[in-house]
């Protein structure tokens, strides 16, 4: 397990302690790495500092600002959280939630999901590595939660189709999105579907992210 630290975070009466990966460990780790692939003359990849799950990103904080505002989406209903990363939604909805299912593909994130549950006393909660891509068949749940996954214009297909499948099963389904050009055209493809949407506005260091929030809700599409 990496070196850790802790984070606190708010939304509305919803508090939540955060286990994630300390930065400079990762930023000293790739680092590491990238002297290592230069000195073998392979050539490295200087944008990515760390995992993509190893932060709590604005979409997933947007996600719990919304859900803060609508509990009923998640009070006593069983809520699946699929390319969970942290699991910042799946924890504040483990606070009220009949059961939670947070799933990631990255095993490290689940280890680091399950160490915050803990921390935080939820037992309802159960963090699992899952593909999303592969899973045939959906899984049990009333809530659906996803932050930012429409960020590759290859997976749109593989999303399509889970959110077909969900919602045949009348699953509710909540998507964040930052608003990235890449992503746009997938936006506009479910918005036959989008019961309410909404845009909230993140603040990630000095800059203001804007964040699209689509609610899917049976019975509406």
């Amino acid at each position: 397990m990496r070196d850790s630290i802790r984070q606190e975070f708010s939304f509305g009466r919803y508090h939540i302690s955060l286990v994630l990966p300390n930065p400079e460990a990762i930023r000293a780790e790739w680092e590491s790495r990238q002297r290592e692939e230069d000195a073998a003359g392979k050539e490295g990849n200087p944008g990515e500092a760390f995992p993509f799950w190893a932060k709590a990103w604005p979409s997933s904080r947007a996600i719990c600002t919304f859900l803060s505002k609508q509990p009923g989406l998640f009070k006593e209903k069983r809520v699946l959280e699929i390319g969970a990363g942290l699991g910042l939604p799946s924890l504040l909805c483990a606070l009220e939630a009949t059961s939670v299912l947070c799933t990631d593909l990255s095993e490290e994130a689940m280890q680091f999901a399950q160490i915050s549950a803990a921390l935080n006393g939820m037992e309802n909660i159960r963090c699992s590595v899952l593909d999303w891509t592969l899973n045939s068949q959906p899984l049990p749940c009333d809530l659906l939660l996803m932050s930012d996954l429409n960020y590759a214009p290859d997976a749109f297909p593989h999303l399509h189709r889970m959110l077909e499948q969900y919602r045949q099963s009348h699953a509710t389904i909540l998507l964040a999105t930052p608003q990235r050009l890449s992503g746009r055209s997938f936006a506009e493809s479910i918005s036959p579907w989008v019961s309410e949407s909404e845009e909230i506005i993140v603040a990630e260091g000095d800059t203001m992210v804007p964040v699209s929030i689509f609610l899917m809700k049976p019975g509406t599409w």
